[in-house]
């Protein structure tokens, strides 16, 4: 069986603004769906911390009891910047709009424990993303569709109303109903990628913002340094994102994670050694992690998922995953997939 510590991640309460109001519109009850997740008592202070499984399961449940697939999306259309809570705040005190972006990436873990966001600059394309941290069996689909909305609306919110991407990735399946994600993202949507992301001009990072107050931003940095002090990431996660950034390159090589940190890969080995941890471990978790989450919530071919996990070929793959679920990656699939 795979193991996770999905439970080790946090997110803040905030992440659920206008949840409850959302669920009374679609004709619910959004105290049971909460009592449901364990989350009744803990929501209740805005910049307190609940389990990001939880909010995980939420969000997928509110979708199935409310008979609503897009309830992610929905939930996106009640949040902006405000959901972000502090680091919201910061983005706002940007010079322009790649500064914004690059805050949001900085500060991101003071938020969100549990997901990581990217930016990417590559032939006048800029690559803003949002994916996962080894989540295992957690569902997936809902906050990708929320994360995607939420950064629209944000960069609306940035470069004004009528601002659309040049094209609009989410990690699952094409919908059967595919009108709301039209109305909302106002751009061509590509279904079954690794992450949601959305992809824009690069000359859109130079939008001016309005001039900030350097004073409220080092307070508001002075907070998010005092939040990550009482929360602090652990050695293991840092690496388990560098080994789901090094997959994007093709290799995911014990010396290309350790480049990444500037380290000889012996000493990455003796501090994964010194922490418990072990690198084979952490990349088989990783592409496990990936592969049942795809496979559950994607339509993309097994070798299409073969060469993003970094795998010689299909055999290579279905030979690993056999190993440690006792089935073929096309059994497990025909089991678990998700229904849209």
């Amino acid at each position: 069986m795979l193991r996770t510590n999905n439970s080790r991640f946090l997110v803040r309460a905030v992440a659920l603004e206008h949840y409850p109001e959302l669920v009374r519109e679609l004709g619910g009850d959004p105290g049971q769906l909460l009592r449901q997740a364990g989350l009744e008592h803990l929501v209740a202070d805005a910049e307190g911390w609940v389990p990001y499984h939880r909010m995980l399961a939420l969000l997928e449940e509110s979708a199935t009891a409310l008979n609503c697939p897009h309830f992610g999306l929905l939930l996106s259309k009640h949040q902006g910047l405000d959901a972000l809570g502090t680091v919201g705040f910061v983005m706002q005190q940007a010079s322009d709009v790649g500064t914004a972006l690059t805050e949001l990436r900085k500060y991101f873990r003071y938020y969100n424990q549990g997901a990581v966001v990217d930016l990417a600059v590559e032939n006048r394309k800029a690559l803003l993303s949002f994916s996962e941290r080894s989540l295992g069996f957690a569902p997936w689909h809902q906050q990708s569709d929320l994360a995607a909305g939420i950064g629209v609306h944000m960069m609306r919110l940035l470069c004004g109303d009528g601002w659309n991407p040049d094209a609009l990735y989410l990690p699952h399946a094409a919908p059967a109903n595919a009108r709301p994600y039209r109305e909302i993202f106002r751009c061509p949507i590509i279904y079954d990628w690794d992450r949601a992301a959305m992809v824009f001009a690069e000359a859109v990072l130079a939008t001016p913002l309005s001039p900030a107050d350097p004073r409220l931003q080092h307070i508001l940095e002075q907070h998010l340094y005092g939040l990550e002090r009482s929360y602090p990431d652990d050695f293991g996660s840092q690496v388990r994102h560098l080994i789901r950034q090094a997959m994007d390159t093709g290799d995911c090589s014990l010396d290309r994670v350790a480049g990444y940190l500037s380290l000889h890969k012996r000493t990455l080995q003796r501090r994964l050694r010194d922490a418990g941890l072990n690198y084979q471990n952490l990349l088989d978790e990783v592409r496990f992690d990936q592969a049942t989450r795809q496979m559950r919530e994607s339509r993309c071919s097994l070798t299409e998922l073969a060469e993003r996990l970094c795998y010689s070929d299909l055999s290579a793959f279905s030979y690993a995953f056999k190993q440690r679920f006792e089935m073929s990656p096309r059994a497990w699939r025909k089991q678990h997939m998700t229904r849209g």
